[in-house]
Order: structure tokens, then sequence, then C-alpha cells
């Protein structure tokens, strides 16, 4: 059975990210799944229920909600009538023999950007795994497979009727083919160091990185050809390059993403327990004022007054007590938000329910203890100055057909969640991210040399699909009060 994945990194100085893939079980009408997240934070951050509400927590966060993202291999991204590159001919030629018409241009402008971003996906899942074990005959099948790729794509701009069509849709072509030369380049230049462990000799390590610089200019020298604003130099701080290769990823990747409607969850619920409390307090001075009049007093006086007085100073206690005390019992069972997910078109492809609340040791399931408690250190770290411990769960239901639905053409097996998380607000109590270590040095006595002062964080997630078994993932995040230092994904 599928699971749940979750990757967590560093996306920027000051935000860390975690995606979780969320597969279809074709065998299901729905698929249910359920995230729990804890988050041990030491107590001297001064983060806790009293400082930290979750009003905070989800101003710190953002999230997107989109398709995952078909997977094609590299070599198969124009094999075949049911290749992406095939799709995409088959809908330009469609438009260009009907270049009004709404419906082809829609389809046209979605099969552009689906083959960008799978294409996307195929070059850095590629160049990953060449990084991680590269082989001389690999390197130039996939450098072979780019350059055959993109001339492919470039060839599909002199379809007969294409140049008749709306400029939009002819603009959005040469941004498609500006990205992808920036992004073949990109990935070109991530396999380069790989090659120093490359099997074989020095000679042939060095005629392959000469291959790959070759490639590069190639492309860089045909942006400057098309009149492209991306052309990268040396003494430029290559701004434009910069800012139009995260619009156009932005664009691109617009085909996948869904749209969001969030709204407060439990409202009805809530007020039922509140009501219900109201009418305990009610009913607490009903029952008093009853009493003093029929059994205590038979005519109006000032005693008779300050027992109703008290009775209503009651009533307004055990109303707000009862508020309490009822929505405690009920809140671990009660989300704070519910998000419904919906296509570009409006149709409902799931529900996503949310919440976030600080949790004790003393609530924590056996199998987060264990993992949080793992050595010894962490043991004191945890028991001598205590921990408070954030919990941010969240349950997600999609309806297999609808997503599938959405682009039939294509094969979508699964969305991706995205979490961001800014840390800013706990590193406002940290200490100075550099401390003076003093050492014995034997030419001029005592030396003073800097040490870092960090913060280690742990976050535990804990998902499970449908009614398979719970899966865990621990995480240990260096923080200084200068930003994340690292993340680590501990075994």
């Amino acid at each position: 059975m599928p699971e749940v994945y979750e990757h967590v990194k560093i996306h920027d100085k000051y935000q860390f990210e975690a995606k979780f893939t969320y597969p279809l079980d074709r065998g299901r009408a729905a698929n249910e799944y359920r995230v729990d997240a804890y988050l041990f934070l030491p107590n001297n951050l001064h983060l806790n229920k009293r400082t930290y509400s979750a009003d905070d927590f989800y101003g710190d966060i953002r999230k997107y909600i989109r398709l995952r993202t078909p997977v094609v291999r590299l070599a198969r991204m124009s094999d075949g009538p049911d290749s992406p590159l095939c799709k995409l001919e088959d809908a330009m030629r469609r438009l260009a023999r009907q270049p009004a018409s709404p419906d082809r241009i829609l389809t046209y402008e979605n099969s552009l950007k689906m083959f960008c971003s799978i294409m996307k996906s195929a070059l850095r899942d590629g160049a990953a795994a060449l990084k991680s074990n590269p082989a001389a005959q690999a390197v130039r099948d996939y450098q072979e497979q780019s350059a055959r790729l993109l001339d492919g794509y470039r060839r599909l701009e002199r379809i007969p009727g294409f140049s008749e069509t709306d400029r939009k849709c002819r603009n959005l072509f040469r941004l498609v083919d500006e990205f992808l030369s920036i992004t073949v380049n990109k990935y070109r230049g991530h396999l380069y160091p790989a090659l120093e462990t490359l099997s074989g000799s020095r000679a042939e390590r060095e005629i392959l990185r000469r291959e790959i610089v070759h490639a590069m200019q190639k492309e860089i020298d045909y942006r400057r050809w098309r009149d492209y604003p991306t052309v990268p130099s040396c003494n430029s701080d290559n701004e434009e390059l910069i800012y139009r290769e995260n619009i156009l990823k932005k664009v691109m990747a617009s085909v996948l993403f869904l749209k969001s409607d969030t709204r407060r969850d439990g409202v009805l619920i809530t007020n039922l327990v509140f009501g219900i409390a109201a009418g305990i307090a009610m009913a607490f001075a009903t029952a008093v004022t009853f009493l003093s009049q029929n059994l205590l007093f038979q005519e109006f006086s000032l005693t008779f007054c300050a027992i109703l007085v008290l009775a209503y100073m009651g009533k307004d206690r055990i109303k707000e007590l009862g508020r309490s005390y009822l929505y405690s019992k009920i809140k671990s069972r009660l989300f704070d938000y519910r998000t419904t997910i919906r296509s570009t078109l409006g149709k409902e492809v799931g529900i996503c329910r949310e919440s976030f609340s600080f949790v004790s040791e003393s609530g924590l399931p056996p199998e987060i203890v264990r993992l949080r408690n793992k050595d010894y250190i962490s043991e004191l770290e945890n028991g001598l100055p205590g921990e408070d411990i954030m919990l941010s769960r969240e349950e997600l239901t999609l309806r297999s057909r609808n997503c599938r639905e959405i682009y039939s053409d294509f094969n979508v097996d699964g969305l991706v969640h995205i979490v961001r998380f800014n840390v800013r607000r706990l590193l406002e109590k940290m200490d100075n991210p550099v401390k003076e270590i003093y050492l014995p040095d034997g030419a001029s006595g005592i030396v003073r040399v800097p040490g870092k002062r960090v913060y280690r964080i742990h976050l535990i997630i804990q998902s499970r699909m449908n009614d398979g078994k719970d899966s865990f993932a621990s995480f240990r995040l260096t923080l200084a009060r200068n930003g994340i230092k690292r993340i680590e994904r501990l075994s």
C-alpha cells in the first residue's frame, strides 16, 4: 500500500519547508490521510500556550496545495503518441486549425504548462540520479536526451498555422522556451561538480566537463540570438535572470495548483457547547430565584435582592467555567479550520481539516516519546529545562475519481501539500550566535576563538493513509539567532 511521503528542507534563512506527498489509492472512492507534526521547543525560547496562540501559528505558516507532477523519465518525454511532447503537438495542431476557439486555447495553455512542469521534473530527477551514481555513458545520455527534447520542442513553433494564432499564445510558447533553456543549464551546472567522483580516467572526466561547458554556452548563445533578457554574465548581478526564472517557474507550475476555500471549523458544535453552558448557568439562577421567592421570602426585601445579585454572579461564573470545561473536553476532537480543495473549474476534489495546540509530554503517544528520547543527551535536554511541545494536526480526504479527471490525459496520481514555517518568533529569545572560547596556545599563552551558540529543535511527523499503519519520521533543526543552520533527518 502506498504511504504518505514527507520531505523537510531549508527554504531560506528564516523558513523551513515540509512537503507532504499524498498518493492516490485508485481502488478507493475516497482516500483519507492523517498527519500529526510535533515540534519540541526548548523551554528557554519562551514559546508556550500563554505567549504563542493558534492565530500566531497560522500567521507564521504558508500553505500550497497542488497536484503531483506526473512522473515521466527524460528518455520517455517524446516517446510515443502518449508522451507529453506528442500531446503538446496535438494541442498545438488543433489550435492552429481553430485559433479563435477558447476551448482550444485553454487546452493549448494547459498542455504547454504541463509539458514544461513534467520536463522540469524529469531534468531534476535525472540530474539527481547521476549526482549520486555518475557514469560517463549515463552523463552523455542525459546530455543527448536534454538537447534532443529541446530541439523537438522548438520545432513545434513551425507547425503550419501556429504563427497565425493569438499573440499571447505565441508569447507563451517563447516564455516556455526561455524557461526550459534556463532550467536545462541549471541542472547541467548541478551535474558538473559530480564529475569529480566519476569512475574512469582523468582525461575522460575532462572531456565530459568540456562537453557540459560547450552545451551550456550553446544555450546561452541561443538565448542571446532569440533576444531573451536572461543571458547571464560574470560582470553582472544577473538580477533579471533570477527574477524571470522565479516568475516563469510559478506561471508554469500554476497548471498544477488547486483552489482552496478556508473557513473556521466546528462552529456549530462550539456554539452548541457554549449554549449548554449558558443553559446550565441560567437554570442555576432561575432555581435560586424560585426557591428564594417561594420558600424563604414572601415579599421583596433587601436580603432577597442580595440573593438575586449573588445568584446572577454565580450564573455568570458557572457559564464561563462551564464553557471552559466543556470546550476543553471536546477541543481535541475539533479542528480550527476546514479547507475545501477545488479544481480550476470549481469541482471539489477534497477536504482538509487542521488544528494547532500545545500538548504536555504525558499526553504524547509512546512511539513519539521513544523517538524524542532516542539518546541520553536528548533525555537530559528534554528533562532538565523542560520543553514546550507544539502539535499541528491535519486530516485530508481526497476523492480519487475527481483528482484523476482534472487532467485525464495525464497520469495524476496524488496531491502535494507544501507547508512553509517562519521561525523568526523562535529566534527572538535566543542568545548571541557567537561566544568566545579560551584556548591555550603554545606560542602566546591563551587565545580567544569564536564558538557558535545554537539551539536544537526536534520535529517528529506521524502519518497514516486510510487504514494502514502509522509511519514516523524524525528531524533535527539547528537554529541560531541569525537563522536556520541545517536540518538533519534522523535514522
